[in-house]
């Protein structure tokens, strides 16, 4: 892990569910942790599915170690990431995230 690339600031954020009055939910993300990250970049695809086009890109964020999970969602960008795979990097000390572009 090198300290000098973690130049990228990443948002990672937690889904809530809420209720209206009526019982419907929404789904809106709040921030838990707010980190500098090296991003890389690993992969992408594009593709069609009914007349609709479909980009898939793969970043591996690295950053200092936190609690975080697989239900949690990262914010690089403007953009949303869904993670797939968190590696830890010594004991406590670093994580490898890998995760892929949400299409909205």
């Amino acid at each position: 892990m090198n300290i000098g690339e973690m130049r990228h600031k990443i948002l990672v954020q937690e889904k809530t569910v809420n209720r209206d009055e009526y019982g419907a939910e929404s789904i809106s993300y709040t921030t838990v942790f707010t980190l500098k990250a090296a991003v890389k970049y690993v992969g992408g695809s594009k593709g069609t599915d009914a007349n609709e086009i479909f980009t898939t890109n793969t970043v591996v964020f690295e950053t200092h170690y936190r609690d975080i999970n697989e239900e949690m969602i990262i914010l690089f960008k403007d953009q949303k990431y869904r993670i797939n795979y968190i590696a830890e990097v010594g004991y406590r000390s670093g994580l490898q995230i890998t995760a892929e572009k949400i299409n909205e």
